[in-house]
């Protein structure tokens, strides 16, 4: 786990949640970020985010993240990699920057969605196409980073491409991410960089958890779980443990 999940605590892997309504204080004051504007890219989307909106972006963009958490009733071990590298390539913050936005993601995690909080954000960034469409794709890559994406963080993301005025584009973005995040990795929430020992340690507590006979159990994730694995093992160059 990274610098991100170790300063968020104790919340991973855990149910969250909280009480609707706005998130009273967690703006921390617009013109922390103000440093310097700031450019992003990735791959057809390049814009700058002025120093003087920096704060609304970023926190509300944070804010999001935290909320499709909040539908899932659960953060993964990657999600916080995805955030880790968004903020490190795409940010590149030093350690108290990068801790306001953990406490921004944090202070989410405690409230439900409620779409009041992301007014301000959509009226400034309606107009700029660029922002709009990678806040969607960001926000989708996000979603799938462990493969699937439930019905309510789907409508969610619907309903904030609305406001964004990107509808058009959703259901396309919504397929290409969603053809691009397959991977066995995902299905076990580990990394391609985890060794055999730690994906099967992986492995094994999902599999306890799934399994047919337990109160969550599923067969149809069971047989995912158990396909991902031998997938991986392939990938990894052995078939046995």
């Amino acid at each position: 786990m990274g610098w991100f999940g170790k300063v968020l605590g104790g919340t991973i892997g855990m149910a969250i949640g909280g009480p609707p309504g706005a998130i009273a204080g967690l703006a921390i004051g617009h013109g922390f970020f103000d440093k310097n504007d700031l450019d992003i890219s990735d791959n057809n989307y390049q814009f700058t985010i002025s120093k003087n909106d920096q704060t609304l972006f970023l926190s509300n963009l944070f804010t999001m993240y935290a909320h499709i958490c909040v539908l899932d009733k659960k953060v993964t071990k990657r999600k916080i990699r995805y955030l880790e590298k968004f903020i490190e390539t795409k940010l590149n913050f030093d350690i108290k920057r990068r801790n306001i936005l953990v406490k921004y993601f944090n202070q989410a995690l405690k409230t439900n969605p409620d779409f009041r909080l992301y007014k301000e954000f959509c009226n400034e960034f309606v107009l700029y196409e660029d922002i709009s469409l990678f806040t969607i794709k960001s926000l989708l890559e996000f979603s799938f980073v462990n493969n699937e994406i439930s019905s309510e963080v789907e409508s969610f993301l619907y309903s904030i491409s609305k406001k964004l005025d990107v509808k058009n584009s959703f259901t396309e973005l919504f397929n290409i991410v969603r053809h691009n995040s397959k991977s066995p990795y995902a299905i076990l929430d580990c990394d391609e960089n985890d060794n055999l020992k730690e994906i099967t340690k992986q492995y094994r507590s999902l599999i306890s958890i799934y399994h047919p006979d337990k109160s969550k159990g599923s067969l149809n994730n069971f047989l995912k779980i158990q396909e991902a694995y031998e997938d991986i093992k392939k990938l990894k160059g052995t078939s046995n443990i």
